[in-house]
């Protein structure tokens, strides 16, 4: 089952939330933002005179000379009011243009667009962050692979050889092999184990995995460098079995000799290297064999 990190999850969340919110806020918002203003008609109000009428043909003498003034009553021009109905057309016209429809809302143009602009300013800074977080990820494993280091087990001296007379031979020899280091970074050494079987044939012996409890220690502060390997060496009448001295030893058995090693490096994760070697009687050395259950670097530490 794929497990989702919790950062990410929070992280998903929010970029969910503030992508809805806009959108949200604009929606709750439309039903206010779609009431336009109420059309407001205009009456031209104009003052109106009058002269009040005569008795028998005679003029009143109360108001003789005098104009009596009406009180203002309302007139509408049909040109003042085809002017002003243009008028107020062209501008509900013009305020109708500031509004969309969205969702069955109205909702005015400047607002939407604002929102939308923020969105794509929101999803760039996110594209932003996504790639400078990629490219600090890339250079972090440029520096750990560059700075890592990488720890091999090589035979210097194989302490044994094949003779004309059909049986090996360990005399005045000695086993060395060598924790070479080809990483930038030292290593602290912390476990080796080593077995030397001798196999009958062709075939191989069984694969040997990282066991705590059947490893040897090592002290603190050995470590392997570049151009400082850790050497071990071995006696090889005191780790080779005695069935090399028999009567045509050579073509009979094989002589293994396979293990792993434990090492610390500088970020703090612990590796394994296994190792496995055959004796190869006819150039006095030991080679490598196996496939990747005998050598292999594997990373303990998670």
């Amino acid at each position: 089952m794929l497990r989702v990190p919790a950062h990410v999850v929070v992280i998903v969340l929010v970029i969910v939330g503030l992508v809805a919110l806009p959108f949200a806020a604009v929606l709750l918002g439309a039903d206010r933002w779609s009431q336009l203003p109420p059309d407001r008609p205009k009456i031209e109000a104009k003052q109106k005179t009058d002269r009040r009428p005569t008795t028998n043909g005679q003029p009143n003498a109360e108001t003789d000379g005098a104009e009596t003034t009406n009180p203002a009553v309302a007139e509408v021009h049909p040109e003042a009011a085809q002017a002003d109905a243009s008028k107020d057309i062209s501008e509900r016209g013009q305020e109708i243009s500031e509004y969309w429809t969205v969702l069955g809302y109205s909702v005015r143009v400047t607002d939407s667009l604002l929102v939308v602009f923020n969105f794509l300013l929101f999803v760039g800074t996110m594209l932003l962050w996504w790639s400078t977080r990629r490219s600090v990820n890339i250079a972090e494993r440029a520096l750990i692979e560059l700075e890592r280091c990488f720890v091999t087990v090589e035979v210097t001296e194989p302490g044994i050889e094949g003779v004309s007379s059909g049986r090996f031979s360990v005399a005045g020899k000695r086993l060395e092999y060598r924790c070479l280091n080809y990483g930038r970074s030292a290593v602290h050494i912390t476990e080796i184990y080593r077995t030397f079987p001798i196999i009958e044939g062709a075939d191989l012996p069984e694969p040997v995995q990282h066991d705590f409890e059947q490893s040897r220690h090592l002290p603190a502060g050995v470590i392997a460098a570049r151009d400082f390997p850790y050497i071990e060496r071995e006696k090889p009448m005191t780790i080779f079995d005695s069935r090399i001295y028999e009567e045509g030893s050579v073509e009979k058995y094989r002589v293994f000799f396979l293990g792993y090693v434990t090492y610390l490096d500088v970020f703090g994760d612990l590796y394994v290297n296994g190792f496995c070697f055959v004796f190869d009687p006819y150039g006095d050395r030991f080679v490598r064999i196996g496939d990747g259950r005998y050598n292999y670097i594997e990373k303990l530490s998670d």
